[in-house]
C-alpha cells in the first residue's frame, strides 16, 4: 500500500468485496465452489460479532444460509476468510461452532490495517478437499494455490500463492521436509499453466480493470477459481520481499532499543 494513498487503497478495498466482482463472473465456466452470499446490516453484523446480544433473527437468518450449503463449509465475509486462523474462522466443520467462528472471522476483519475491514455480507461456501501437503498457521491446509493477475482482457502475470518466508506454524508441529513439499507443491507445470491460463483469461473477459484471480486444487485434480481481489492492492511476490524486509528492520530496531533498556537497569 506504500505506494498509494488511503483514500486509494480504500477504494480498492470496496472494489474487492464478493459483492462487487462474484456476480460479474459467478456464470463464466470456470470450476467454482458452490456460494451462498447473505448480506448483512450494521446492527445484524454487530450482534454476529458478539458486540451486541444476538437475537433469534438474526440467528435464524444466518442458520438457514448455511444450511443451503451444508457442513462442513467454507465460510468468509464479502472481503476476508481469516484463513491463518483457520480452525477458529473459515473452516466449520458443524453448525454447532458455526456462530462463534462467525464471531472470531468478523472481530479478525475488524482488526485488519488497524482500520478494518467494510464488510457487509457472510458467505458460504462448499467445502473444497484441497491437494495440500502439510498443515500450517492454525491448521490451515498449504495446497496447491496459484495466482492470476489480469488486466483489461488480458493475463499478465501467474505465480505459486504459497512463498516459504509466509508460512509459519502456530498451533501444529513443524512437519519435516515442509520446504521440500512446498517446492512440489509451487511447481507449476505447463499443463496446469495452460489451464489457468485459459480460465484466468475468461475471467478477465468478464470483468474490467486489473485483478488478481486465485485458483486452488481440488484432491480430485480440479482446479478451482476461490477468491479475487483488485490487483493494485494484491499480494505479490516483490511485495512479500518488502515485508520480510521490514519485518528483519523492525526485529532489529527492537533488539537495538532491549539492549538500551537492558543497559539502563544495569
Amino acid at each position: 500500500m506504500s505506494d498509494i494513498d488511503w483514500k486509494t487503497y480504500w477504494k480498492y478495498v470496496k472494489e474487492s468485496s464478493m459483492l462487487n466482482w462474484w456476480p460479474k463472473i459467478k456464470d463464466v465456466d470456470v470450476p467454482k465452489p458452490r456460494t451462498e452470499i447473505l448480506e448483512l446490516s450494521t446492527e445484524e453484523l454487530a450482534q454476529l460479532a458478539g458486540y451486541e446480544k444476538l437475537k433469534e433473527p438474526t440467528y435464524t437468518k444466518v442458520m438457514r444460509s448455511a444450511s443451503k450449503i451444508g457442513f462442513p463449509l467454507f465460510m468468509r465475509t464479502d472481503q476476508y476468510s481469516a484463513k491463518h486462523h483457520y480452525e477458529n474462522t473459515c473452516y466449520v466443520p458443524e453448525a454447532f461452532v458455526l456462530i462463534s467462528h462467525i464471531q472470531m472471522l468478523l472481530q479478525e476483519a475488524d482488526n485488519v490495517n488497524m482500520i478494518g475491514l467494510p464488510t457487509k455480507a457472510l458467505v458460504f461456501r462448499e467445502f473444497l478437499e484441497l491437494n495440500y501437503g502439510f498443515k500450517a498457521f492454525l491448521g490451515l491446509p498449504i495446497a496447491k494455490e496459484r495466482r492470476y493477475l489480469i488486466r483489461d482482457g488480458k493475463v499478465v502475470r501467474h505465480f505459486p500463492y504459497w512463498p516459504k518466508e509466509a508460512i509459519r506454524f502456530w498451533s501444529v508441529k513443524e512437519p519435516k521436509n515442509w520446504r521440500g513439499i512446498l517446492k512440489e507443491l509451487n511447481t507449476e507445470t505447463a499443463e496446469e499453466v495452460k489451464l489457468l491460463t485459459k480460465y484466468a483469461k475468461k475471467i478477465a473477459v468478464a470483468i474490467e480493470g486489473f485483478w488478481s484471480v486465485d485458483f486452488a486444487q481440488a484432491r480430485d485434480g480440479t482446479w478451482y477459481l476461490i477468491d479475487m481481489g483488485r490487483g493494485e492492492i494484491s499480494w505479490t511476490p516483490e511485495k512479500q520481499k518488502e515485508r520480510e524486509e521490514k519485518r528483519k528492520k523492525a526485529e532489529k530496531e527492537l533488539k537495538e532499543l532491549l539492549g538500551l533498556v537492558e543497559g539502563d537497569e544495569k
